[in-house]
């Protein structure tokens, strides 16, 4: 089971962390990496948004609120797209 707002969440919080710590550069690529693998498995690709849960293998949801597109969801994406943006100064995160 995959939370991609909390997924999103824990990685901005690390690279909120990482910035101010030098030799990090390994790791903030590793968690740009994450962030946008995340952001890919949880985007709808047929209406948009992001899903509020996921299913890493693939297996029916047992929630009835999976499908939902919550803003605090959308939020934690745009706070984890801006940070690896200012770290990394990757475009695709612009």
């Amino acid at each position: 089971m995959l939370n991609p707002g909390h997924a999103l969440e824990a990685m901005w919080f690390l690279l909120s962390y990482l910035e101010k710590r030098p030799g990090s550069e390994e790791k903030i690529s590793a968690i740009a990496k994450i962030i946008a693998n995340t952001l890919e498995f949880g985007w709808d690709k047929k209406n948009g948004g992001i899903f509020y849960f996921m299913d890493a293998l693939g297996k029916p949801h047992l929630e009835l609120q999976h499908n939902m597109k919550l803003w605090w969801v959308h939020n934690e994406a745009t706070l984890a797209c801006l940070y690896a943006y200012s770290v990394s100064g990757d475009e695709k995160f612009s």
